[in-house]
């Protein structure tokens, strides 16, 4: 298998978390352009809750995907979770982002690896990225929330 340009990594996440939305319910979510991040403009991504993937192989970078708590909530309570909690919330988020980037994980071949999810709640002061690549932003909206994919590869090791 060739190695996936960024464009495609980029497609095939997107796709993956909209799947990921569509199978949590009975509805798309809405799916907003990919667009880079300005300079000074990382908090507005960073939801309630994140979880960010290291990504190593034939791409190099970090994957973070946010939620809202209500989002989050959401989520826990179609898996059951009758009243989350501040840690319901951030399970559900690295679980999320561990399906989704898992999923396309597995279009993309063995060598696209990804590592354990690492769970933030709370609104950082800053996105925990790497530096010195572009990075791209996706919003999804569902069910009366929000979430954004936020992609940072192409990273020299």
């Amino acid at each position: 298998m060739k190695k996936p340009s960024r464009d495609e990594v980029l497609g095939r996440l997107v796709a993956s978390a909209t799947r990921f939305f569509r199978g949590a319910g009975d509805e798309a979510p809405i799916v907003g352009s990919t667009v880079p991040l300005l300079p000074g403009r990382a908090r507005e991504v960073l939801l309630d809750h994140a979880a960010r993937i290291e990504v190593s192989g034939d791409q190099q970078g970090v994957i973070v995907f946010s939620l809202e708590e209500r989002l989050a909530q959401s989520l826990a309570r179609r898996l059951g979770v009758a009243q989350p909690t501040l840690a319901h919330c951030a399970d559900m988020t690295g679980e999320a982002a561990n399906t989704v980037v898992g999923n396309a994980r597995r279009e993309l071949g063995a060598n696209f690896r990804i590592s354990v999810p690492t769970c933030i709640s709370g609104r950082p002061a800053e996105l925990p990225l790497d530096r010195g690549a572009e990075v791209r932003v996706t919003a999804f909206d569902w069910r009366g929330g929000r979430a954004y994919l936020v992609v940072c590869l192409g990273l020299e090791q």
